[in-house]
């Protein structure tokens, strides 16, 4: 390549790094004399973006030295940043954001109209006509281990929010991803997301999940660190908590001789009351104890 360029009066000068990292921690002369002997002016001159330098006070130098020999420099962000991602890029913060810089240029995420940009401590997604969100943190790191867009949650559809007792979550096309500190980050989606949200999500008396949504013997379940969520396409979603999940779940839940719930927890005279596929569990109030009923 260089030949033909040479024949017609250009000149490339390739150089892997002017950061001390390709020098490995040679002193600034050592440096700088390289600079001089290598560095054709006229060159154009392409600084790749990778990993935070190790040395910032020679990285300016080399910036400065190159400067002074008539190069233009572009903040790295700018140059590989673009469109509806630099734009969310930049309105977080840029570079000095907690994001950090970018470690990719922007790519195809799924199909043709979607995108995504990696950076030191966050992804930005874009989705035509859906918009373009970021994913960072904790939430992240789940994402990434469901498999981000081909998983079943799909592109997210808004930023990461504050949830109740300073926890995160965030919505995606599948379901949505709930974080705090005690429980860490789980999925919750599809008819389970539709009661939880019901009783006041993360802020309701079930808190935040402590686990994904899980089969179990006839549907599927979440557990909260305020109970259970059980649903079936026969039973639906109904919540089960308390003296009265304890019995259940003493008893074999779901594949015990009362199934699925049918009900979520309601009031009787002088205590609460479950119904399942099969039966009952009541709570006396007074006593703090409960007894199955078998139908």
């Amino acid at each position: 390549m260089n030949r033909d360029l040479a024949l017609r009066g250009w000149y490339v000068n390739l150089d892997w790094t002017y950061d001390t990292t390709g020098y490995q921690a040679k002193p600034w002369s050592v440096i700088s004399q390289r600079i001089d002997a290598y560095t054709v002016p006229g060159a154009i001159l392409v600084m790749h973006v990778s990993a935070p330098s190790t040395d910032p006070g020679y990285l300016q130098a080399i910036i400065d030295r190159l400067r002074g020999m008539g190069y233009g420099f572009a903040s790295p962000y700018r140059a590989v940043t673009v469109g509806g991602i630099r734009s969310k890029y930049l309105s977080l913060g840029g570079p000095s954001s907690a994001f950090g810089a970018p470690v990719t240029a922007e790519m195809v995420a799924t199909t043709s109209g979607t995108a995504v940009q990696w950076f030191q401590r966050g992804r930005i997604y874009w989705r035509s006509g859906v918009g373009t969100y970021y994913v960072f943190g904790g939430i992240l790191t789940k994402y990434r281990s469901l498999g981000t867009v081909t998983s079943f949650l799909g592109f997210p559809l808004g930023d990461e929010q504050a949830g109740a007792g300073g926890g995160r979550y965030q919505h995606f096309q599948g379901g949505s991803i709930y974080w705090s500190t005690a429980t860490g980050a789980h999925t919750v989606n599809g008819g389970i997301r539709t009661k939880w949200t019901a009783l006041g999500a993360e802020a309701g008396f079930l808190g935040y999940p402590v686990s994904d949504e899980v089969a179990v013997t006839g549907g599927r379940a979440s557990q909260f660190q305020g109970g259970n969520v059980y649903w079936s396409s026969t039973t639906g979603a109904h919540e089960v908590h308390g003296l009265i999940l304890s019995r259940y779940l003493s008893l074999g839940g779901t594949g015990s001789r009362l199934g699925l719930p049918t009900t979520d927890e309601y009031a009787v005279t002088g205590g609460r009351r479950s119904d399942f596929q099969h039966g009952a569990i009541v709570l006396d109030s007074a006593t703090g104890t409960t007894r199955v009923i078998y139908t």
